[in-house]
């Protein structure tokens, strides 16, 4: 192994789902989705503390991965270490160098876990992104394709920002521009299986929307990410997953109805659940409905659109 004693540190950020549409199933049993997400200045902080790389081809990566703080540290401890997408990545990206290695992470977890908010996604991201700017193994193209094999949302997370997110969340369109807005995400710890979430949706093979409604679609989300007007796109904005969700776990439909009654010019539950998202023109509006919500809608983040 050569040692690479190291004390390097990158944000993941969080993501939310402005909209998100199932549009059918696929033959392999997944699905297709339509969704216009954007990061949010929530996130954890990863610290990579060692790599030693080996010469030989690829056999393993031996993983130490520890939680250094954070709101939501005890999360490290639900997720067996085979099971954690950082795991994961370090593996898939050492695999695509073919390349052995010891890999030592850290990790102030802030981001919730189940909340649809893609913490897990977006350290296994950080970590690609970190191990690349070390080895530099892999172009942009090749760092998303083993991204994906990760997870449906670390495409995503690698580019940031605002897109527009098909497929699997595999094929990605950067918009310009963002959204100038400040979110206030509720999270009340309802775990939602997302295998479930899918099939109560009962997709057939067809797709709900035609290629011409699609295309309009994100004609409109281009332009109001261009002119950071929300308001152009917030007629169009649903998530299909509020529908079941809420008819299992009425209190998130309640959330997300506080949310409004408290000023949100919008709300949406983010991903397939279960973290309920309001936008507001500013972080003082937001600030106000924050403390009008304590108590009442569970672990409460402000953070800012990029």
């Amino acid at each position: 192994m050569v040692p690479h004693p190291l004390d390097i540190e990158f944000k993941a950020y969080a993501k939310i789902n402005l909209h998100l549409e199932v549009l059918n199933r696929r033959p392999d049993g997944y699905h297709n989705i339509f969704s216009l997400m954007s990061s949010i200045n929530l996130f954890d902080l990863l610290k990579l503390e060692y790599c030693g790389i080996s010469s030989a081809p690829y056999r393993d990566v031996a993983m130490r991965l520890a939680a250094s703080g954070g709101k939501n540290e005890d999360v490290m401890d639900a997720i067996p270490l085979e099971d954690n997408l950082v795991t994961k990545a370090t593996r898939a990206y050492f695999r695509a160098i073919d390349r052995s290695a010891e890999v030592s992470i850290s990790i102030e977890k802030n981001i919730p876990a189940g909340a649809g908010m893609g913490g897990g996604s977006s350290d296994a991201a950080a970590v690609l992104r970190m191990l690349n700017g070390l080895y530099a193994g892999l172009d942009e193209s090749e760092l998303l394709r083993v991204g994906a094999t990760v997870g449906a949302d670390v495409p995503f997370c690698l580019i940031g920002g605002a897109a527009i997110c098909e497929g699997m969340g595999d094929i990605l369109e950067k918009l310009d521009g963002g959204f100038n807005r400040c979110a206030l995400v509720a999270y009340s710890g309802v775990h939602v299986d997302t295998g479930e979430a899918y099939r109560s949706l009962e997709r057939g093979s067809k797709a709900l929307q035609s290629s011409k409604q699609l295309g309009e679609k994100r004609r409109i989300f281009r332009a109001a990410a261009k002119a950071c007007a929300f308001e152009m796109a917030a007629p169009l904005l649903k998530n299909d997953f509020e529908e079941p969700v809420f008819r299992r776990n009425p209190e998130l439909r309640l959330t997300k109805q506080r949310m409004l009654e408290a000023g949100a010019d919008f709300a949406i539950m983010t991903g397939s659940g279960s973290a309920i998202v309001g936008v507001f023109k500013d972080s003082n509006e937001a600030c106000r409905a924050k403390q009008s919500l304590e108590g009442m809608s569970g672990q409460l983040y402000m953070a800012d659109f990029f």
